[in-house]
Parts: C-alpha cells; sequence; structure tokens
C-alpha cells in the first residue's frame, strides 16, 4: 500500500524509515483532521454549540494540513534527488522535482489535480472562519475525500483489474478518513469542552452532545461496513495465505494493525450497545443529570481512547510497503472476474445484514403497560 500518493511510480519494496513513515502519518491525519471537521459541522452537528465551537478549528487544521502537505511533498523530492529532507525543503530541489524528465517520482496530471485540491482545501477552510457557513463545511468534507480518493483514481487502460483495485483502495481510504477524522475532532471537542463548562446552556450542550453520538454512530457503522469489505478484498489481494501474517514483515505489521482496528470496533461496539441505549433511555426519562453526564463526560472519554486507537493505525499503515505474497514467494492473486465479483457482492450483503441486525438494542421497559425500543439513530 503505497502512501507516497503525490508522485506516479510503483511503491519500491524496502521498508520506509522511521522519519518518512511520520511524515505520512501525520500527512495523512491532517486530511482525517479536516475531513472531520468538515463531517462534524456539515453532518453531526450542523448548528448548536458544537458547530461553533468546531469553527474554531478551521484556521488551525487549514495549517496542519498546508504544513503536513509541504513536508510531504520535501520528502518525495528529496528522496528522489537523494539528499536530506531539509535540502527537499529548498526551492532548487523542489524545481528539480516538477521539471525532471519523465520517470519513477515524476509528477503526473494526478499529483496536479491533487495539489489544486491542497489549495482549494486550505482556502476553503480559512474561509469557512470567515464565513461560518454549513454549505463550507461540506465543500471542506468533499474536498478532503477528493484529496484523498484523487490518488487512487485508474489511468491508462480502464482494465477491470486496475478499477477494481482503484475503486476498493478509494473506499477503504474514505472510511478511514471520516472514521478516524470524526474520532479526532469529536476527542478534541470533548477536551475543549472541559474549558467552556458553564459558559454555555448545559441543556443545550447535552442535547447537542447527544444528537452527535447518535449521528456518529452510524456515521462509523457505514465505515466500518465498508473497511470491512475493502479490507478483505486488500488482504487478499496481499496476503497468500494466514501463515504470511506471521512469517513476513508485511504480514505481521498487517496483523497489528488489525488488531487496533479490533479493538477500534469493541468500542464502537461499547458505544452502539451500552450506551446509546442508555442515553436515549435517560432522555425519554427526561433525566438531564443523567444525559450530560452519559453525552457530555463519558462518551467523550470512550470516544478519545479511539482517537488514540485510530492514531495508532495511521502510525502502522506507512510501514506496510510491498505485499506478503511478494515477500512470502506467493504468487500473486487471482485477477478480477465475475466469481471473484460475485464473492465480493455475497460478503457485502452478509456485512450489511450483519451489521444491522447487530445495531438492534432490546427492549427497555417503563412501566408494567408501556415499553420503549431503544435503537441507534
Amino acid at each position: 500500500m503505497s502512501w507516497n500518493i503525490l508522485a506516479a511510480g510503483p511503491q519500491p519494496p524496502a521498508p520506509p524509515t522511521v522519519g518518512t513513515a511520520l511524515i505520512w502519518s501525520v500527512y495523512f491525519a491532517a486530511l482525517a483532521l479536516a475531513v472531520g471537521l468538515g463531517l462534524t459541522v456539515g453532518v453531526l452537528a450542523p448548528d448548536g454549540p458544537l458547530a461553533r465551537r468546531a469553527r474554531r478549528l478551521a484556521v488551525p487544521i487549514a495549517v496542519v494540513v498546508a504544513v503536513t502537505a509541504v513536508l510531504a511533498l520535501a520528502e518525495l523530492a528529496s528522496t528522489r534527488q537523494g539528499t536530506s529532507l531539509w535540502s527537499g525543503l529548498a526551492p532548487s530541489t523542489l524545481q528539480d522535482f516538477f521539471i525532471a524528465p519523465h520517470g519513477p517520482g515524476k509528477p503526473t496530471g494526478l499529483t496536479l489535480a491533487q495539489m489544486m485540491a491542497y489549495l482549494l482545501l486550505v482556502a476553503a477552510l480559512i474561509a469557512w472562519r470567515v464565513t461560518s457557513a454549513r454549505g463550507m463545511a461540506l465543500i471542506v468534507l468533499a474536498l478532503g475525500v477528493t484529496t484523498v480518493v484523487i490518488p487512487q483514481l485508474p489511468v491508462g487502460p480502464l482494465l477491470a483489474q486496475r478499477v477494481a483495485t482503484g475503486t476498493m483502495t478509494a473506499l477503504h481510504f474514505t472510511a478511514v478518513v471520516l472514521w478516524i477524522g470524526g474520532l479526532l475532532i469529536l476527542a478534541i471537542l470533548g477536551i475543549l469542552g472541559r474549558w467552556d463548562a458553564g459558559v454555555a446552556d448545559d441543556d443545550a450542550i447535552a442535547a447537542d452532545w447527544a444528537g452527535v453520538w447518535g449521528r456518529f454512530s452510524n456515521v462509523a457503522l457505514c465505515s466500518v461496513g465498508v473497511l470491512i469489505v475493502t479490507g478483505t478484498w486488500m488482504a487478499w489481494t496481499h496476503v497468500g495465505s494466514p501463515a504470511q501474517l506471521f512469517t513476513t514483515h508485511y504480514g505481521r505489521l498487517l496483523l497489528a494493525k488489525l488488531v487496533v482496528v479490533m479493538l477500534l470496533v469493541c468500542a464502537g461496539a461499547y458505544n452502539t450497545r451500552v450506551l446509546l441505549p442508555r442515553l436515549a433511555a435517560a432522555r425519554a426519562a427526561d433525566d438531564r443529570r443523567a444525559v450530560w453526564r452519559l453525552a457530555v463526560e463519558h462518551f467523550p472519554k470512550v470516544v478519545a481512547v479511539e482517537a488514540v486507537l485510530g492514531l495508532t493505525v495511521l502510525v502502522i499503515v506507512p510501514f506496510l510497503s510491498g505485499s506478503a505474497r511478494m515477500q512470502g514467494g506467493s504468487k500473486p492473486a487471482r485477477s478480477f472476474d465475475l466469481t471473484v465479483f460475485g464473492t465480493g457482492a455475497l460478503l457485502t450483503a452478509l456485512v450489511a445484514a450483519t451489521l444491522v441486525a447487530g445495531t438492534r438494542v432490546a427492549v427497555v421497559r417503563r412501566g408494567p403497560e408501556r415499553e420503549l425500543t431503544v435503537t441507534p439513530r
């Protein structure tokens, strides 16, 4: 899986250095922050105290996105020129990178399109801080996702294998930035909320948070479903057998990533199966103290832990260079055909049915004659 998405050419088989991997981790985390901010204000909390609090993050995130994009570009330029990262920041090195003859590392049309998306994303974040319009939040969300997806667009002949791989990778990355980006922004807002305690109306804040958790659970659920399907495809194409998860460098890193993702899924299941039903029951009973305790105090703590796990995933992924099949000497995966498509469609249907069934929550009884069915919103 290549994270050098600003340059054309295959990913080198050698694992990246720690410095390079950290640059790409921070780079992708910055994009996730931008996507998460657009998601939060555009979809999860379009109005109310949380939206106003989130808008204050627009300019800082714009700065982070710009800085990390420059670092990533400098890392690519320095690698191509065989110089240090600091030298890669020099205008002459960047100029040589862009005007070099065609070859590995030479920017392509997709590279230029992605750079334009970066500029528009930074501009939208800054403009949003001024306009404070929900529409600008949706633009930030769209630009952030577009920036992630552009490098995965198939170029050249539209072969089935190339289209399938590009589509699956684009969907995988989109689900990652939506899920982890949302977690990061909500965790930050939870921390900022401790500083703003007593500034705004407590009931309004609690109601805002309660609505956000229900809506974000749906986003997380869809993201998990997409990640299961696309992750299965990517694991199948990169891993030849279960044994390669333990016998190859790629496999061990992938296994570590899967363990962290499973912890994230377990935390999400706790939110869906335990916290959301309790929150819904408290709101139905008009128990304001319980709503505040769950929505404003307890939920943000759980999400903060999830955000740390999400960052851990972003740290691991850049080290996934090459594939376990290549390192283990296995033959490439079967090419995309109708059989593969049918298997994927069946897996998608099974995952969707399982996730929908898993979100159904037991009935919470309210007295001998009435009952309330509590389900995530």
